[in-house]
């Protein structure tokens, strides 16, 4: 079984407390690339017209507040700050790429700082193409990391922070080293309600490479190569001495990771060719997730409600969880969505023994 960290729980429901305070001090700032070239005043009539802006001029808790479009730029939040870059509309609709193939997207390097709700492609670096978070915490909910690359980490690379990643989908992204889609180097990731799939590593872990003290919850890791070829490793690569905790989580080809409540079996995508990782209704993976939801997430990543049923109650739509990042819809209330864009963000729900163990496409913050 894995390793119970006596703290395991503290560093995510700090954050999540901290999250969760208001802040009499708060102001609020508006960024709309449509207000280009601006550079705007980040009020709702002026909003910037670059996310960077918004943040160089935000303190303490601020709010920016991002319209639907595609920035072209960096974001490099170095502050000593827990301002929230929050898009209004979600990451199918609010992307920021890379406007040249040599750094990291997201470049983060203060306390509690949040990042929700934004498709982060094109990156490039040495490490962490999509993202890099060092030596702090910060919160990344509702995130799409696709078309990524890097040494080491193309989606997300954590050099000794502690970020908390919930309800986000890490997709065709390329290490030529190890972690594919995510590498923990050192500091305490927590990932809970997350989807990777199809990401590739030249060395090791194809969707993961964990060190140091990690703790993996409700995901779903499949379709990741590395060096090995299609193996457990390149799914979830453990380096020697690492203390980590694994639970309720769909991993392929599972067989040595220790945890609670894994499973291996095929999680019935959708239609993964168009990248819908949805989950087939019959999959292993629904009603197989912990049975302890967040508090604070009344939101998924497609915009809708996110319900939690009774684990005791039968298994029908209107009343399941699921392990990964999304909730499926109820169908007489709506049904799923098939847009490129939605598919790409796919669903798990947590639940315990009535959750399920699918991807990305889940909470947003209430």
């Amino acid at each position: 079984m894995c390793t119970h960290l006596k703290k395991t729980n503290r560093p995510a429901m700090l954050w999540l407390a901290l999250l969760a305070a208001p802040s009499s001090a708060q102001t609020t700032r508006y960024v709309d690339v449509a207000n280009c070239p601006g550079p705007g005043s980040g009020t709702q009539p002026d909003p910037f017209c670059s996310i960077q802006d918004a943040a160089d001029v935000s303190t303490g808790s601020d709010l920016v507040l991002v319209a639907p479009g595609t920035y072209n730029e960096f974001i490099d939040v170095f502050a000593n700050s827990s301002i929230v870059i929050r898009s209004v509309a979600g990451p199918q609709s609010t992307i920021v790429t890379a406007p040249t193939p040599d750094k990291s997207v997201v470049t983060f390097n203060t306390g509690g700082f949040t990042i929700d709700g934004f498709t982060i492609t094109g990156g490039d670096a040495t490490a962490g193409g999509g993202m890099i978070t060092i030596h702090n915490n910060c919160f990344v909910n509702r995130c799409i990391f696709t078309g990524n690359q890097a040494f080491r980490g193309a989606g997300l690379f954590n050099n000794g922070a502690y970020p908390i990643i919930t309800n986000s989908l890490f997709y065709n992204n390329s290490a030529s080293n190890g972690g594919g889609g995510i590498y923990n180097d050192h500091g305490w990731v927590t990932l809970i309600n997350c989807t990777v799939v199809n990401n590739t590593a030249g060395v090791n872990g194809g969707g993961i490479f964990l060190s140091s003290t990690p703790v993996v919850k409700n995901c779903l890791f499949w379709n990741n190569t590395d060096a090995g070829g299609l193996d457990e490793s390149a799914q979830v690569h453990v380096a020697p001495s690492t203390n980590y905790t694994l639970r309720y989580s769909c991993i392929q080809f599972l067989s040595t990771l220790s945890g609670v409540g894994n499973i291996g079996l095929d999680p019935m995508f959708t239609d993964p060719a168009s990248a819908d990782f949805s989950l087939l209704q019959g999959s292993p993976c629904n009603d197989a997730g912990e049975n302890a939801p967040m508090a604070g997430f009344t939101i998924d990543l497609d915009g809708g409600p996110r319900f939690v049923a009774d684990a005791a109650a039968p298994d029908y739509e209107s009343n399941r969880r699921e392990m990964a990042a999304t909730v499926r819809r109820r169908p007489s209330r709506r049904p799923l969505r098939r847009a490129a864009g939605r598919r790409a963000a796919d669903r798990v729900r947590r639940g315990g023994r009535g959750g399920d163990c699918q991807n990305a496409r889940d909470d947003a913050e209430g």
